[in-house]
């Protein structure tokens, strides 16, 4: 089981490493940068689309990436997401195989993000609770009495 995870973990993560040769595969990859390196950092990113306002292509991406790993798999990816009109559907590749998965619909005026048979998110700030790794807080350090800049 911890090999097939490791697996996945390593495909997702090169579904975004790939060298771009198309305008569409270097925005591809340009988002996956900006979406984040990990699951956690896609949650992240998801929680800061601000659905006040008209939802973009790279929203969609972020929406569609985090809704994809919360609650269709977390191996495989998402793929660029298509207007269709008042929506962006993203179609996905699931498993370490890549196979054809479901489509994650974003409603462009809302941000509301589903897929056929589950459920949908409204507020971005769902993803949060998705978080495996928290960020901590970093406490300032103290400097040691005889320090340099210690002032002491």
């Amino acid at each position: 089981m911890k090999f097939f995870l490791t697996i996945c973990a390593v495909l997702t993560l090169a579904s975004c490493t790939v060298m771009p040769a198309s305008e569409s595969e270097k925005r591809y990859e340009d988002y996956c940068r900006r979406a984040g390196s990990t699951y956690d950092d896609t949650f992240r990113a998801a929680s800061n689309v601000d659905t006040n306002k008209p939802i973009g292509v790279f929203e969609a991406f972020v929406l569609s990436s985090a809704y994809f790993s919360a609650y269709i798999n977390g191996c495989g990816a998402t793929k660029m997401p298509q207007d269709k009109g008042d929506t962006w559907v993203s179609e996905t590749l699931v498993g370490y195989a890549g196979q054809p998965g479901p489509k994650i619909t974003v409603e462009k005026k809302s941000g509301v993000t589903f897929s056929e048979g589950k459920p949908r998110v409204s507020d971005p700030n769902t993803y949060l609770k998705f978080i495996r790794t928290p960020i901590k807080s970093v406490e300032p350090t103290r400097a040691l009495p005889g320090a340099r800049g210690s002032g002491h």
